[in-house]
């Protein structure tokens, strides 16, 4: 049961803290400040991550 609520609380941690990756390269994304790669660099997001969002960002 330990084991099962561990995995759980993993879970909830990583999803957190690719909500906060996401949303910090979703403000560097609009300041047009960054490049893509210095956004990959601090956020620790792949490629492929950002551009979606800066997709999500043109629609």
């Amino acid at each position: 049961m330990c084991k099962i609520v561990e995995e759980i609380v993993n879970e909830a941690r990583e999803e957190a803290r690719r909500e906060v990756a996401e949303e910090c390269a979703r403000k560097m994304l609009a300041t047009g400040k960054y490049s893509l790669e210095e956004i990959m660099d601090i956020v620790c997001l792949s490629l492929a991550d950002i551009e979606k969002l800066q997709e999500e960002k043109r629609d």
